[in-house]
């Protein structure tokens, strides 16, 4: 870390572990091995719960096959908030000081916030909470250390009375197979209690009856956690098993009794997540019988609570033994060394050492200890860390675990009875060359005894070349868009091998596999002139070893193993490669009225062919001759692969690294005089042996002059090998690496092919005495190597890198480039308001900020404000028969204006010429302040088209591309729900249906459903009532409620109408004969946009009836004979299922969503003030040797940090502003390119009333 030496941050309670509302204390450590420059070192606290997942849609067939990846996220903040340990904060300016060498302390204290939820790290999210600290150092990149600590939210389940209350569950399945049928099987569970803590003994007590004709093959008892992922649109359900018991078989007619059989729970945590909305956890014990034959198991489930206090009766019956006492961490000192050696003064007064004892109320209680939870650990960067973070990034929750005595239960971890299923290799870094064995031992580790057809191992070499492109035909309304696919394959070698059991080919009998650990020996060798391992941007050439347990009419287990082969290219065959290579260039710069003398560049290398680890001198002279100065110059070292299809070839440009000199004044001249680029490891030149992928290597001088001008570029091809030249060998002998530890032999099992000695790890060579190379990952790093065969059960090393070759010369390595935004660091938009939200008429205030790395020549710096409506999308026909068939795209569109206006920050407008001005290097800040037009339409998402409003920052570079940053926020416009009388008014529907079945016909299925009111806001409840009466002959499954948002969007020649589902409330079946009534059911109304979307032409979210007349929505039964549906403008509609093929029946009601509630609403149920918003620090205007500009117009400091709700009625507490329901989409148009950075991922932000309710559960369909 160059000067930086240790950098750390330590916990006063060593495990970590907190409770909300207690004080972390701790001390960050900074060593230095000489002084460093900084602006300062802050500490941030933050807790944070996230949830992110990712599922594939694909539509249309063939050619025409596309696939949408999309996107389900949310997340809570619970707190964040940050510390200044030494220095000035980021905002105070760019200034800096200085902190001595030697070990600096900075004590902290942090107050945790109440009622937090436990740490959690999931599948498809985690609530997580961390101190970082950053030394920030201004024009360079920050170092960042991560400590990530567990807060544990207390579960007392003294305080659940169902926790104390016993668990019971019976039931029972009959088997049969057509021609015969037998008795049934039969099976009650019973738990004495509900309620547990982890470490405490769950008794375990069933009785299972065998009344078959077939033999059950075991029982057992598993622990499954249940956890739901809420994101804004939709919910995922992931089921984890913990851990089970197992008992033995019965026979038919037979019976068998779980009795004192205890299940141990292992560190985990507490249930429900309480303090989280996004995530939820729940508990299931379930008994299993598992018959013999092709048959479903018979589950009893039970659902048990894991608190984090035990119950008061099972402590004072059974107390749990202490934990062993643990030494405290030694205290810090004070600050010693760097700033004059004066002690450093905490961030907050350091109080005594906390407790580590949960609030209790049970006398004599033993404190818990705190272990880590049994799932393991798991890497913690985020989206906010970056390559330069450090710290404690493989992390694991702890939770409590008090200690009774007993063996914790075996944990099952992922497999079912599948403890370990792995491959090693005995070359330990898994390379081979081409001919070489492959080594190694399959691992089979088993908790009970399994039944499977065999255990295979799956040996295959290839290479793969795929990508997409997409082509258009046509134009205008005849314009079609088709995705192309362009791929080709090479084999190499695919063998399979038997090490247990028998070949698929050969049956379906099984074979068990006795309980414990097998060890299968297995040695393949391998084909003579493979290609080397690769891993590219559209292909790759890859080797694995697969090992697969076949088990018929299940899922097959597997586990994967990648292993390298480096393909020798010795420099000694290629003549080429002692060969000096060299090349001149030259450009004249001109401007039409003047020309100057030319810049030529000479570059030179002594030889062409290298290895991985060598040094390559670069030789190069340059004159500059014209009359400008040239910027820089630099060489560097670019990977050229071209992937090969059947059709087409694709090239990829990837660069390695670069080397950088700085600036040639106008006459002079430069000379690079044996600089060396030190190459990392990389796959060799040519890739020989693959026809459908080829590497090049291309070593380039580059002059950048200043302006408005390409580089002046001077290319070589170099040869990159796996043996190095003789001569060099002799001249310069590189290092030997350390040996490696050869695996033993396994012992235990017959090997599939006969094992021969350790194989040497040295490539083929005719050098004498040359030491062998060391292997290193590939420079690009890892990527994730699961193929189309390959399905979420597969297990094993699916994250790999290829290795290669390296010789250690001892030089270091020449530092890769990665930037790609060149001299700017920053640039971006902020937000005055934090959660930019406006209302038409206000000023949108803010500040733009650059930050450059070094001096940067531009046209200009511009804002654009922008708001528009757009419509858009297309429809296809099939239009004539047989050979004049053809399909036809047509696309319908529309836009509306409401502003557009640019203002200039800093240089010149476009208009006023190409001359150019210079920004200094650092941060220079730009206040502005826009006043948005009065009515204006409220911000929209939706499937068709958008109203959407931004602000675009563009640093405008003529002959360049321009660097754009882009920020939307939203708008809200008024519906004040007073202002409309039938908001007010009840509102009532009724509809009846009759199923008839052809032979016979039945009474009618009738519903009423009525609403209170017609108009409400976001986050109110509405109270539901109907009457539902089932007349007919068939059972009705089901009556539900939903609501929908009915948008229609209009185009210039036509229009277009969606519904959305916006959530839904479900109640169970009613049988024939039978009535049942909604009886003030509740439905909260999540964040979304008001009716009507007043102010837009082109998008309305339409009435009911409007929508009835052009879908023909009536009130219907169905399969779900009593739906609700609530359709946005808005719809609520209840539906009736019937079971069996009939249409529900429905009664649709519209609703008014606004955004100010009903004065009678708000005068008996006041809704709560939200918690106020902490406003963003105020921008500072740029200081000297920066643009001192003034703002767009004159701020106005008296503008609000939140907007204010513009209402008539008294005392009303303001809403707060969240995010849609339907989630972020992204926001790039037309307008934006590639290049474009900023907030992209956008979620409109609405009104939300807290009433206190827990918003409806969304139905995501």
């Amino acid at each position: 870390m160059g000067k930086l030496n240790i950098f750390e941050i330590t916990l006063s309670n060593f495990q970590g572990v907190f409770y909300a509302g207690q004080n972390v204390q701790g001390h960050c450590t900074v060593e230095l091995n000489e002084k460093m420059s900084m602006r300062g070192i802050r500490l941030k606290f933050e807790g944070k719960a996230y949830v992110h997942w990712t599922e594939e849609y694909s539509t249309g067939t063939g050619d025409d096959r596309k696939t949408e990846i999309r996107h389900y996220r949310a997340s809570e903040k619970y707190f964040e908030q940050e510390v200044l340990l030494f220095g000035i904060w980021p905002k105070q300016g760019s200034d800096k000081i200085k902190l001595a060498a030697g070990r600096t302390t900075f004590p902290f204290c942090f107050g945790l916030p109440p009622n937090l939820p436990s740490s959690f790290e999931g599948a498809h999210g985690y609530v997580r909470y961390f101190v970082k600290a950053i030394i920030d150092k201004p024009w360079k990149f920050d170092y960042t250390f991560k400590r990530p600590f567990t807060v544990i939210g207390i579960l007392d389940l003294n305080a659940d009375a169902n926790a104390v209350m016993p668990a019971e569950g019976v039931n029972q399945k009959t088997l049969c197979c057509l021609c015969c049928a037998s008795g049934p099987i039969t099976a009650a569970f019973h738990l004495e209690r509900r309620g547990y803590v982890p470490g405490e003994a769950i008794k375990l007590l069933a009785d299972i009856r065998n009344n078959s004709n077939r033999k059950m093959e075991k029982s057992y008892i598993d622990l499954r956690m249940i956890t739901t992922f809420h994101a804004t649109t939709k919910t995922r359900t992931n089921v984890k098993e913990i851990g089970r018991i197992v008992e033995g078989p019965i026979e038919e007619g037979q019976s068998f009794s779980w009795e004192g059989k205890v299940f141990v729970l292992p560190p985990l945590p507490p249930s429900y997540l309480a303090g989280c909305k996004i995530i939820d956890i729940r508990y299931i014990l379930q008994l299993n019988v598992d018959p013999c034959g092709p048959s479903l198991d018979l589950e009893v489930p039970l659902e048990i609570i894991i608190g984090t206090i035990p119950l008061r009766q099972a402590v004072e019956l059974c107390p749990p033994c202490a934990p062993q006492p643990f030494q405290p961490p030694v205290g810090f000192p004070v600050t010693v060394g760097g700033i004059g050696g004066v002690g450093a003064t905490p961030s907050v007064p350091l109080q005594p050492e906390m407790p580590y004892l949960p609030p209790s109320n049970i006398p004599n209680l033993p404190p818990p200890s705190y272990n880590e939870c049994f799932f393991g650990k798991v890497n913690v960067k985020d989206e906010d860390d970056d390559e330069h973070t450090r710290g404690a990034l493989d992390f694991a929750p702890m939770y409590t675990y008090y200690n009774w005595g007993y063996p914790p239960t075996t944990m099952n971890g992922k497999m079912g009875k599948l403890n370990i299923f792995e491959i090693t290799l005995n070359s330990f870094q898994g390379v081979y060359y081409a001919g070489q064995n492959v080594q190694g031992h399959c691992t089979v580790e088993l908790n009970e005894e399994m039944a499977m057809r065999g255990i295979r191992l799956k040996f295959e070499g290839k290479a793969y070349v795929h990508w997409t492109e997409q082509h258009s035909s046509g134009s205008g309304k005849n314009r079609t868009t088709r995705t192309v696919h362009y791929s080709a394959t090479e084999k190499y070698f695919e063998q399979e091998v038997l090490l247990f059991g028998i070949w698929p080919g050969q049956g379906s009998d099984t074979f068990k596999l006795a309980a414990g650990r097998t060890t299968y020996p297995f040695c393949f060798v391998l084909p003579p002139n493979l290609p080397s391992s690769f891993e590219g941007a559209h292909g790759y050439v890859r080797y694995s070893v697969k090992g697969i347990i076949d088990k018929p009419w299940r899922f097959d287990h597997t586990t994967k193993r990648p292993f390298t082969i480096i393909s020798v290219f010795d420099l000694n065959a290629d003549a080429n490669a002692v060969m000096p290579v060299e090349s001149v260039n030259q450009k004249t710069l001109c401007c039409l009225c003047c020309a100057s003398g030319p810049i030529t560049a000479s570059f030179h290398l002594e030889r062409r062919g290298y290895v991985p680890g060598e040094a390559i001198k670069l030789y190069a002279d340059i004159r500059n001759n014209s009359n400008r100065k040239m910027d820089k110059s630099y060489v560097d070292l670019r990977m050229i692969t071209t992937f090969h299809a059947t059709t087409k070839s694709r090239m990829s440009v990837k660069e390695v690294g670069r080397v950088v000199e700085g600036p040639i004044e106008e006459g002079h001249s430069f000379s690079w005089e044996g600089q060396i680029f030190v190459l990392p490891p990389l796959p060799p030149s040519y890739l020989p042996g693959c026809r459908i992928i080829d590497i090049k290597y291309i070593l380039q001088l580059n002059v950048d002059p200043s302006g408005p001008s390409l580089d002046l570029e001077v290319p070589l091809e170099i040869l990159i090998g796996t043996i190095p030249l003789r001569q060099v060998v002799a001249q310069y002998p590189p290092r030997a690496p350390q040996p490696t530890v050869g695996f033993p032999l396994p012992t235990g099992a017959t090997p599939s092919a006969p094992f021969e000695p350790m194989m040497p790890y040295s490539p083929p060579s005719s050098i004498p005495n040359l030491p062998p190379p060391s292997y290193n990952e590939c420079v690009f790093g890892k990527v994730n190597v699961k193929e189309e065969d390959d399905n979420e059960h597969t297990r094993g090393a699916l994250d790999f890198a290829p290795v290669y070759t390296y010789y250690d010369w001892g030089y270091q390595p020449t530092t890769m480039n990665g930037n790609k935004m060149g001299k700017l660091n920053i640039f971006e938009i902020s937000f005055s308001n934090i959660q930019g939200v406006y209302y038409a008429g206000q000023n949108v205030l803010g500040h733009c900020t650059v930050e450059l790395n070094e001096e940067m020549a531009m046209r200009g710096i511009r804002l654009k404000f922008q708001g528009q409506a757009d419509v858009y999308w297309t429809e296809t026909e099939t239009r004539g028969t047989g050979d004049d068939q053809q399909t036809v795209t047509e696309s319908y569109s529309a836009k509306e204006k409401y502003f557009e206006q640019e203002v200039l920050l800093f240089g010149i407008w476009p208009a006023q010429g190409r001359d150019t001005v210079k920004l200094s290097a650092g941060r220079t800040v730009f206040p502005f302040c826009f006043v948005l037009p009065p009515n204006l339409p409220s911000s929209f998402e939706g499937s068709d088209g958008h109203v959407r409003y931004s602000v675009k920052g563009i640093i405008d570079k003529p002959w360049k591309f321009d660097h754009t940053t882009k920020r939307p926020f939203s708008i809200i416009s008024i519906l004040d729900l007073n202002a409309d009388p039938s908001a007010m008014m009840p509102v009532d529907g009724y509809n009846q249906k009759t199923i008839c079945c052809l032979c016979f016909a039945s009474g009618p299925i009738t519903a009423s459903f009525h609403l209170e009111r017609r108009g409400y806001v976001p986050g109110e409840v509405i109270r539901l009532f109907a009457d539902i009466r089932n007349n007919s002959s068939r059972k009705i499954d089901k009556s539900y409620i939903e609501l929908k948002m009915v948008t229609v969007y209009h185009a210039t020649t036509k229009s277009k109408t969606t519904a959305k589902e916006i959530g839904r409330i479900v109640e169970g079946p009613i049988l024939e004969g039978q009535s049942f009534s909604w009886e003030g059911q509740e439905f909260v109304l999540p964040p979304l946009p008001p009716s009507h979307l007043a102010g837009c032409k082109i998008i309305d979210i339409k009435s009911m009836k409007s929508f009835m007349r052009r879908t023909g929505v009536k009130l219907t039964v169905g399969k779900n004979p009593n739906t609700m549906h609530l359709l946005y403008s808005a719809l609520v509609k209840l539906n009736v299922d019937p079971s069996g093929p009939a249409l529900d029946l429905e009664v649709p009601l519209e609703i008014i969503i606004g955004t100010i509630p009903l004065r009678q609403v708000v005068q008996q149920f006041p809704p709560r003030a939200p918690s106020p918003l902490q406003p963003l620090s105020g921008f500072h205007q740029p200081t000297s040797g920066q643009y001192a500009g003034a703002s767009s117009q004159p701020l106005d400091p008296s503008a609000p940090w939140e907007p204010v709700m513009p209402s008539n009625i008294p005392n009303m507490p303001p809403p707060s502003y969240s995010e849609c329901v339907l989630g972020k989409v992204n926001v790039k148009d037309e307008g934006d390119s590639q290049y474009t950075r900023g907030v992209l991922e956008f979620a409109p932000v609405y009104t939300y009333y807290d009433w206190g309710h827990q918003p409806t559960t969304m139905s995501g369909k």
